[in-house]
């Protein structure tokens, strides 16, 4: 039953990527879950998994506009009643991270202030950080976070440079997997937002731009079908120009 969950959990997930509704998918990918948790109302991974399509769910609603707040709801007694049977596991720590995520970023949609939540978002990813070292998704969880409220300070004029201080932790994920096309992805963008800020501010930004520049390259040799990342280097184009 389990494996059957993670299939079609799948299929949602590349939906969501090509615009598509993942929402048949997930709850079919649910209903497996749930089956497995009928044989064993503790078996770990299925709530997890739970968890983490409650998610999904929650971020496909937020991105057609609707009220994420009962997947919410879902995902958090999942997760925690994961963490219950699993005191010590790195991966409900994980989707709890990208649960308090997903709230900061409803937060955002709501004209809420949403630092309580990327607050608990952190805590989370380091916990499971901390929990498994060797694991690259915290990290690179953290990093997207940073840069999301980063961006958010500027965009209410409050300094970011704080937050743009723990691109420390996106670089970890680096020294992990230094070739992963993601992870230097995501340094190009944070350091590109950074170039912006301190272009804006009258303040020297040619050293993040270099920097932004070496990412970039590296993560094209790694996928050089990843679209984003050229838009990035457009971007870091029109910086230079400056």
């Amino acid at each position: 039953m389990l494996n059957l969950g993670v299939n079609y959990a799948e299929i949602a997930l590349y939906e969501a990527e090509k615009g598509i509704s993942p929402e048949k998918n997930l709850e079919i990918s649910n209903k497996y879950y749930k089956e497995a948790l009928k044989i064993n109302p503790n078996y770990a991974k299925a709530i997890n998994n739970l968890g983490g399509n409650y998610i999904e769910l929650s971020k496909y609603k937020i991105k057609i506009g609707e009220n994420p707040e009962n997947y919410f709801t879902l995902s958090e007694e999942a997760l925690n009643k994961t963490l219950e049977i699993e005191k010590i596991s790195p991966f409900p720590l994980n989707d709890l991270g990208e649960l308090y995520f997903q709230k900061a970023i409803y937060d955002i949609r709501k004209g809420k202030n949403p630092e309580e939540n990327f607050k608990k978002s952190l805590k989370f990813y380091l916990k499971a950080s901390n929990i498994y070292k060797s694991w690259t998704t915290p990290y690179y969880n953290m990093a997207m976070l940073i840069l999301k409220y980063a961006n958010y300070k500027i965009s209410k004029k409050l300094d970011p440079l704080k937050d743009f201080e723990r691109e420390e932790e996106a670089k970890k994920a680096l020294s992990i997997n230094e070739n992963y096309c993601l992870h230097n992805e995501i340094m190009a963008e944070i350091l590109i937002s950074k170039a912006e800020y301190f272009l804006v501010n009258n303040k020297e930004f040619k050293n993040f731009v270099n920097e932004a520049e070496k990412f970039i390259e590296k993560s094209i040799k790694e996928n050089p079908e990843n679209e984003n990342i050229y838009k990035l280097k457009d971007k870091l184009s029109k910086i230079k120009l400056k």
